[in-house]
């Protein structure tokens, strides 16, 4: 790979280090360089400007100009630090390419999840195993943040509850149904999180390099305030549907 050089200093930006590369011009920089040149040194180019302060460019909250982060969104206070290319490792780190992106939003467990996915997409090794969807079915769904697939699975194992209890004679057919469905979530879980996963890692590099992470932190990762939700719901429904076989039966 031809090696990057500083159009303000001259010299060579390592692969460790922050860069920036200028969209108008295309000229490279270290970061420290493009920061206190106040933009792009190249004539004519239209970052070839000095940075407004004292205000966030995301959440527009007013800033004091030593808070080189917004003491609220967390971003870079400058303009120009939007610009600003980070190494991998930097807790700023805006990923690139869809794995990137897979990884960030997979969160917790990403290696393994990964590793899965790629025994999936390239072995063939079509389907993979995932005793968390297996024993908690849609709530597994919904704490990965794949809110139909959940919803729709708890739906239907409701549905069957039903007809077990009320409809005693169908339970021949219903329990193994029920058996199936929950034996169906652990084959095909980790097929179908996979697909959900390359969605939003799609729709994920579609979004500006300055608002990627606020994307995956919002579509990506899990949801422990959703699956408690989830639970306090079904428990309520279950204490209502306990009462009402009782009144029945």
């Amino acid at each position: 790979m031809e090696n990057m050089i500083c159009a303000c200093c001259g010299k060579e930006i390592t692969i460790d280090q922050y860069r920036v590369y200028c969209p108008e011009c295309k000229a490279d920089y270290h970061k420290e360089c493009w920061m206190k040149n106040g933009g792009c040194v190249i004539d004519g180019c239209k970052y070839n400007r000095k940075p407004v302060v004292g205000i966030c460019p995301n959440c527009h909250t007013p800033l004091k100009k030593e808070y080189a982060y917004c003491t609220r969104c967390g971003r870079p206070t400058n303009p120009l630090m939007n610009l600003v290319t980070y190494p991998n490792g930097s807790r700023f780190y805006v990923p690139n390419t869809e794995a990137e992106c897979a990884e960030k939003l997979i969160g917790e467990k990403s290696d393994e999840f990964m590793k899965d996915f790629y025994e999936m997409e390239v072995k063939k090794l079509k389907p993979s195993w995932s005793f968390p969807a297996f024993l908690f079915n849609g709530f597994w769904y919904i704490y990965r943040k794949m809110y139909k697939q959940g919803i729709a699975l708890l739906l239907f194992v409701a549905l069957l509850i039903n007809s077990i209890t009320f409809f005693p004679e169908h339970r021949f057919l219903s329990i193994p149904v029920t058996v199936l469905l929950f034996i169906a979530s652990g084959i095909f879980g980790n097929g179908i999180y996979m697909r959900h996963i390359k969605n939003v890692a799609r729709g994920a590099l579609e979004a500006p390099a300055n608002l990627r992470m606020d994307y995956i932190h919002k579509h990506g990762e899990t949801d422990k305030k959703g699956l408690a939700i989830a639970i306090a719901v079904c428990a309520v429904l279950l204490a209502a549907f306990v009462f009402l076989a009782k009144s029945v039966i």
